[in-house]
């Protein structure tokens, strides 16, 4: 009776190793698929222009002239944003910006548009060249 209750007990413990072997297998194989699943996902969002094109008229209309020359100041940046304001192709949103006015004849400006926990980053350069 004693080697019977030995050899239940043998039994019982091998089907639960063999039991709890295929249960981890098949924990591990779940969720390691669904995180390969979430950053596939995650990769696969295409990233979208929100920010227009600009017309290089429409800015050299809004040049200052010095010296009888056109050249570039914060009045660019100020009519810059509120163009982009009107333009953007998002119904709402925090916009911040900076802006380096290298010279008179150079702008960098940096636009950071948040919407719904996204960013949108661009950078426009303007440069005068009159080396024609």
């Amino acid at each position: 009776m004693n080697t019977w209750n030995n050899k239940v007990k043998y039994f019982i413990v091998a089907i639960g190793i063999i039991l709890l072997s295929f249960g981890s297998y098949y924990a591990y194989k779940h969720l390691s698929t669904s995180t390969v699943n979430k950053v596939s996902k995650e990769n696969d969002t295409e990233v979208e222009n929100i920010f227009p094109d600009l017309d290089e008229k429409y800015y050299n209309e809004l040049l200052s002239t010095k010296n009888s020359e056109k050249v570039i100041t914060e009045n660019l940046v100020y009519e810059l944003l509120s163009d982009l304001s009107k333009r953007v192709n998002l119904p709402n949103g925090d916009i911040y910006f900076n802006w380096k006015l290298i010279s008179d004849y150079e702008l960098n400006v940096y636009i950071k548009i948040v919407y719904q926990n996204k960013e949108y980053k661009k950078a426009y350069k303007f440069k005068l060249d009159y080396s024609n």
